[in-house]
């Protein structure tokens, strides 16, 4: 049996696909750099996947505003050299995780997979440009979610007036991995948990969450005037797919 590829395989949620992949094929960056098209091609006919899941990328607004060139490698260019060795190397199936910051985050109302992308971002932007590179092939799934790993707050603050359906990067891996399971499930799925929460309940809900200050965009734009714009609402909802649980188990 053909086996599965996951890029990103160290990231935020990549580590959480092993439990559900034992002849998964997990390669570390220097082995798989996806911006190098002569690598990626190498790899991906040494390894011949049936399908891939790409989870590798640039993420956070601002990270990406600030290193602007390298997000459009790794997430435009990157994806573009993985689609073209699918293409080559006749991979059944892509999985692209992307993000709701391809949707303008304006509207207090939950997007469903019709909604029509508004970046405003340039991360959102990257995002957009690498779903639409993915739409060039026959089967694939286009992921849009809202996650953090099941651990304490990085910061030590959260916004209290930024929404979504959140889930923990274990949630959400094991709900791909069930989309990957039922091949007749394709296009853009948004995979969404059960509970619409600021960023401020998440925090609280992640250990020592009680140590977390509450804040909000009004005072971080008056902090950082030159501040990108963050996405407000992040609010998904799915017509191919039910709600998934939020849970740290």
């Amino acid at each position: 049996m053909k086996p599965t590829l996951v890029t990103g395989s160290n990231g935020r949620l990549g580590k959480y696909f092993k439990p559900f992949l034992p002849t998964g094929i997990f390669p570390l960056h220097q082995e798989l750099d996806i911006t190098n098209k002569e690598q990626v091609f190498e790899f991906i006919e040494k390894t011949r996947p049936k399908t891939i899941i790409h989870l590798a990328a640039l993420t956070r607004i601002p990270t990406c505003e600030q290193k602007w060139q390298e997000a459009w490698q790794v997430n435009v260019e990157g994806t573009q050299n993985l689609v073209d060795a699918c293409k080559k190397f006749r991979v059944s199936r892509f999985i692209l995780m992307s993000t709701p910051c391809v949707l303008d985050g304006e509207s207090d109302e939950s997007n469903d997979e019709n909604a029509i992308p508004h970046p405003t971002s340039w991360y959102g932007i990257t995002k957009m440009c690498s779903e639409l590179i993915v739409r060039q092939l026959k089967n694939y799934v286009i992921v849009r979610s809202n996650f953090v790993e099941p651990k304490q707050w990085e910061y030590s603050e959260a916004f209290t007036d930024r929404f979504s359906y959140y889930l923990l990067s274990n949630n959400l891996a094991q709900a791909i991995i069930s989309i990957v399971r039922k091949r007749s499930l394709q296009g853009i799925i948004h995979v969404c948990g059960d509970k619409k929460m600021s960023m401020y309940d998440l925090a609280k809900f992640l250990p020592n969450g009680d140590k977390i200050k509450p804040t909000t965009l009004k005072i971080y734009y008056e902090k950082n005037p030159a501040a990108q714009k963050l996405t407000k609402n992040m609010l998904l909802s799915s017509k191919k797919v039910g709600c998934f649980k939020m849970s740290v188990d």
